[in-house]
């Protein structure tokens, strides 16, 4: 009979091996002596704050609550979900966010965009995911700029878990242009 054992460490950063800090000794290493946080880290967490606030408060467009089926259920495409864009609007950030309520179905995805009505559905490179789970937050290589009347965004799921023939359903889709985060 042979018993494993495994151990799983946290890796510890450089600083943290030299001064062999563990557990909340590595929460407050940075701390002063006052046990306050230090002024300089918390205007670099409200400044984050505020980026993901502007990026994310409001999207360029959005829909809710959209249900479709994963590529081959029920003969479907795969399409899910579909933006008509505006015009002139730009965008460098996708966010999906899947119920999962009933359990999490997207097994992988992609995303297509189509230029103008009669534009062919083209695939945004760099774009595609094995899982969507609660929320994913696609980040564009560059931002994108709507040119075209009538272009649209599209969410692709395909191939997907599809328990007792359930389709897949969005809580929420949308697009988005980010701020940069603050330098540090």
């Amino acid at each position: 009979m042979h018993f494993f054992i495994f151990f799983f460490f946290k890796q510890k950063t450089a600083y943290e091996m030299l001064r062999s800090l563990v557990g909340s000794e590595m929460c407050i290493r940075d701390s002063s002596s006052t046990g306050l946080i230090e002024d300089s880290y918390v205007s670099l967490v409200e400044a984050v704050g505020t980026s993901v606030q502007q990026s994310f408060g409001r999207s360029v467009v959005e829909a809710n609550d959209i249900t479709g089926g994963c590529a081959g259920y029920e003969s479907q495409s795969g399409v899910v979900a579909q933006l008509t864009l505006p015009m002139n609007a730009s965008f460098d950030a996708v966010v999906t966010v899947e119920d999962i309520r009933l359990g999490q179905r997207i097994e992988s995805y992609r995303l297509e965009i189509r230029h103008g009505v009669a534009g062919e559905w083209i695939a945004l490179p760099d774009v595609h995911g094995l899982t969507v789970g609660r929320k994913v937050v696609d980040m564009l290589p560059s931002p994108i700029v709507v040119t075209e009347e009538r272009s649209s965004l599209r969410f692709v799921c395909t191939s997907g878990k599809n328990q007792d023939f359930k389709p897949v359903t969005l809580k929420s889709f949308g697009a988005y242009l980010t701020v940069p985060l603050p330098s540090v």
